[in-house]
């Protein structure tokens, strides 16, 4: 769809916090959305994301109509060639009138799922051509929107995104639900692998209410940790903690002296210098700071602290939403974000380098109060940052609650390069799987990320983003539980692994196609044995003495394992007591042995 009246609205009330050469900025013009989708939505959130898996990034609404008698609805505009072509109803007379939206692939089925939460019972919608009610699915302890006194909030008053996250926080290929107990604290729910999750009661997740969360690696071990700000009644003040994820179901807590709290405001963890580690954004009102607005940066030291904060911006924002892209091409990770401030304006936050930004506002978007919320993606592939943003307009003649904004007047970015050298190392009940680090012409290698999937012989995808295996397309705009590492463990078994593949994703959060091992496991660069090629074994460790594809199979020819190994490097660790057949091919060279496993 193209923009209205051809009206370019420039990046207004620039306000620059360092002295210096400045990014440029872009601009961004309003996109007339199809028949079908209303702009009267606020008090909820808005999601891009492939929904029929066609290669076009779609987007999915979910809020109260103030055009349509305030009702509850979930809207979708369909993608296409030409931008969005078609809008429907997908979800409506539902009793979800304050509730937070969540999309992610619940069952490893391939297809995008929806998480409506924090209002009554919580719903889960099963995807596939079209959305079906999953009946056993409830959460035993959660939070309600409409009922916030704890936290001294009116509805009207709300935020309402970071209220709920999807992850796999225990590695075992499954997402789980990270969301709120009655109380406001946060909570987790274990994926079962059935429709149901199991709250997990003694994760240790710091008690923190009034506030909002966010999930990504802090630390580069590979679990996903937990940003929570907001309330802490233990020391009656507001605080701002990483819940450090300890791999066993546990959560460390982690507060930095440097970090001030804040509440009622967005979070989010993100590589904002370019050093390999996520920074904390914060925004909300904060106590110690005597209830001012603030937007804040705190710098990841890599060592488990933070650096003291940088402004972002003197207008700070509180009960709105927050998002990061390279908007303008330059290689740096910008910040976005909204809500009640001074002004209400959307702010886009211009990296200068060295965490100093440029802080930008689009007047016409005022989103004084009911909650507000941006998201970030460039939808329409012309390799420039897009907007959506919803929250109450007091300008609504001008602008309505809801609007999306295609960028223009910068560099395009372009596509980072696939990873190389894909390696997988069975273990015991795991597997670990790693590559080298990709290139792209815009983001620096530290600051890329990195999606694995792992196609199962059941015919189940784990990936960390849903995305087309084929064309590398991400089918979801909200990439956090990306990879910041170059290897990840998976709590599976390498027998049930049929293929597997890894990709690149920059600041722009544009990925790269699929690298993709051979034969379940991949040395990209293997030479042949020439005349020589043995199978060693010794103590239970399996051995070749060359680059070789080897088979491990039981005495009933099932096929246990396959794999390419450089010479020397072991191969089946983990095999149970048993016989095995082990063949190895190198070139026209081949070895088989029987193996006795004690």
């Amino acid at each position: 769809m193209k923009p209205k009246s051809l009206l370019l609205l420039t990046m207004l009330a620039s306000v620059a916090l360092t002295a210096g050469a400045q990014s440029t900025v872009p601009t961004f013009s309003k996109v007339v959305l199809p028949n079908g989708i209303s702009e009267g939505f606020f008090r909820g959130s808005a999601v891009f994301a492939d929904i029929n898996n066609d290669g076009y990034m779609d987007l999915i609404i979910k809020g109260r109509d103030l055009d349509g008698g305030w009702a509850p609805k979930v809207q979708i505009a369909m993608g296409s060639a030409s931008g969005f072509s078609k809008g429907s109803t997908l979800l409506e007379n539902m009793d979800i009138y304050e509730s937070n939206l969540n999309v992610f692939d619940y069952n490893n089925d391939g297809n995008l799922d929806i998480l409506l939460s924090c209002y009554g019972t919580p719903l889960l919608y099963r995807g596939g051509g079209t959305f079906t009610k999953v009946e056993n699915f409830t959460l035993e302890d959660h939070f309600s929107l409409n009922d916030d006194e704890n936290a001294g909030e009116k509805t009207t008053e709300r935020y309402y995104t970071g209220l709920t996250l999807t992850a796999d926080f225990d590695l075992d290929g499954l997402q789980d639900i990270l969301s709120k107990d009655s109380g406001g604290n946060p909570v987790l729910y274990r994926n079962n692998g059935d429709g149901t999750f199991t709250k997990m009661s003694n994760s240790n997740l710091a008690k923190v209410r009034g506030g909002t969360m966010a999930v990504g690696d802090f630390n580069n071990d590979g679990y996903p940790d937990v940003a929570v700000s907001g309330w802490s009644d233990e020391i009656s003040n507001d605080v701002c903690v990483i819940n450090k994820n300890n791999g066993d179901g546990t959560f460390s807590t982690v507060v930095s002296e440097n970090i001030v709290g804040v509440e009622k405001g967005g979070i989010m963890l993100a590589d904002l210098d370019n050093d390999g580690y996520l920074d904390l954004f914060v925004t909300g009102e904060s106590c110690p700071e005597k209830w001012a607005k603030v937007a804040y940066v705190f710098k990841n030291n890599g060592d488990g602290t933070f650096q003291t904060k940088t402004a972002v911006n003197p207008n700070g924002a509180c009960k709105g939403g927050v998002d990061w892209a390279d908007v303008n091409g330059d290689g740096l990770i910008d910040i976005i974000y909204t809500g009640e401030s001074n002004t209400s304006n959307m702010v886009v936050a211009i990296n200068n380098g060295g965490l100093s930004f440029s802080s930008h506002e689009l007047p016409e978007n005022k989103v004084a109060r009911g909650g507000a919320a941006v998201s970030a993606f460039d939808y329409n592939g012309d390799g420039i940052i897009d907007l959506a943003v919803m929250g109450y307009n007091d300008k609504s003649f001008l602008t309505k609650h809801f609007s999306v904004w295609n960028g223009a007047g910068v560099k395009a970015n372009t596509a980072p390069a696939a990873p190389t050298g894909l390696k997988m190392l069975p273990g015991d009940g795991n597997v670990t799987f790693s590559w080298n680090a990709a290139s792209d012409s815009e983001s620096p290698t530290a600051s890329l990320r990195y999606n694995l999937y792992v196609k199962l012989k059941n015919g189940k995808i784990i990936t960390h983003v849903p995305a087309d295996l084929a064309t590398g397309k991400l089918h979801l705009g909200h990439v956090d539980a990306a990879l910041t590492t170059t290897s990840y463990k998976l709590k599976i078994n390498a027998a049930d692994i049929e293929e597997w593949g890894v990709q690149t994703i920059d600041g722009c959060k544009l990925s790269s196609l699929f690298a993709k091992a051979d034969q379940n496991t991949g040395i990209d660069d293997m030479t042949n044995a020439g005349e020589s090629l043995f199978i060693s074994v010794k103590e239970g460790v399996i051995t070749v003495s060359a680059d070789a594809h080897v088979v491990i199979t039981d005495l009933a020819g099932t096929n246990i394992m396959k794999a390419r190994v450089k010479a020397g490097a072991s191969v089946g660790t983990g095999l149970k007591t048993g016989v095995y057949v082990v063949k190895a091919v190198s070139g026209k060279v081949i070895d088989v042995k029987k193996v006795i496993i004690k």
